[in-house]
């Protein structure tokens, strides 16, 4: 395997596998995840898919970062798969370097993966996203994390077979951002114990268990569109 690999000693911190076909890339992000507070660590890097799944298969990282080549969607959301196969404990982040079509972004989401951020993102959204993807535990668990929205959407005829209400919708949109309570309850001006209250009935009405489950299914059913966010 001619991946490369990096040998310091990692403990206790987010172990990331990079996988970019150009270097410069790869750098860029690797400075980004290595300036954060000590606790994300680079393991590794492949070029292309090949290299990914040997690498993540010898591994196991806690989290893949790779691109999202949006004209050859099918390929990625193969890559992805044998990720998950390979590695399923390894949380999956996918930075999309054109803009990406709502199907496109849903199928991914729908395959496990557990955060997808656009070219345009902040070195802080990237950050945050490995860190909730590293909280994803297993295949499908935890939290998924999207780009911010543009605007929160306006209340759609679809969420009233589940009664979610305005603010209900406002509180998941934000959340599938990747916002904390307190980052939700600072942006819409409630108390956090509110937004907590808030997701609790969210996930009631929706039958799940996670604000990651509410996400996939508002995006899969279509009443929360990927272009509300950016």
């Amino acid at each position: 395997m001619e991946a490369y690999r990096y040998e310091e000693e990692v403990g206790t911190n987010t172990k990331v596998l990079l996988v970019n076909g150009h270097r410069l890339f790869r750098g860029g992000l690797k400075k980004i995840l290595s300036s954060s507070q000590g606790d994300v660590e680079v393991l590794g890097e492949a070029r292309d898919e090949e290299e990914a799944v040997e690498f993540a298969k010898e591994t196991e990282p806690d989290v893949v970062v790779l691109d999202a080549e949006e004209h050859n969607s099918a390929g990625e959301r193969k890559t992805v798969k044998m990720l998950l196969e390979c590695s399923p404990a390894s949380g999956v982040v996918v930075i999309a370097l054109q803009d990406g079509s709502p199907r496109s972004i849903r199928q991914l989401l729908s395959q496990g993966v557990s955060a997808y951020l656009d070219a345009d993102a902040s070195p802080e959204y990237l950050v945050a996203a490995v860190r909730t993807a590293a909280r994803r535990g297993s295949r499908g668990a935890g939290n998924a994390f999207l780009s911010t929205p543009k605007a929160v959407p306006e209340e759609q005829k679809e969420t009233a077979k589940y009664g979610l209400s305005r603010r209900e919708l406002e509180v998941l949109t934000l959340a599938a951002r990747g916002l904390s309570n307190r980052q939700i309850a600072d942006a819409i001006h409630l108390a956090e114990a509110t937004v907590k209250r808030h997701l609790a009935n969210i996930y009631h009405k929706l039958g799940v268990g996670s604000r990651g489950e509410a996400t996939r299914r508002a995006l899969t059913e279509r009443w929360l569109d990927v272009r509300h966010l950016s």
